[in-house]
């Protein structure tokens, strides 16, 4: 259900509590809520229902590990695929 054939790329907001998780990129033909947890998790999908995107509001924690846990089908993410690259490398490049 999660999983990336690219680059994943994580957009966080601080003083929201909200951060975003892109698997992929495409046109948003639907966005789903699941309000289950203590954070209101929004999915981006696409005609196909591939996810592309999840939107996490309400965030204390902004580790990939912790937003990735949030998931309702946490043990399907892409942990193995996801790679972390620092804004200072991004910068240099």
């Amino acid at each position: 259900m999660f999983r990336s054939d690219g680059l994943i790329t994580v957009e966080v907001d601080t003083e929201a509590g909200a951060a975003y998780i892109r698997f992929a990129e495409g046109k948003v033909a639907k966005t789903v809520v699941h309000d289950e947890s203590d954070v209101l998790i929004t999915f981006d999908l696409d005609k196909t229902g591939r996810v592309l995107g999840a939107e996490f509001v309400g965030v204390e924690e902004f580790t990939l590990t912790s937003l990735l846990a949030k998931l309702p089908s946490s043990e399907n993410a892409p942990r193995g695929e996801v790679r972390y690259v620092s804004a200072r490398k991004l910068q240099e490049a």
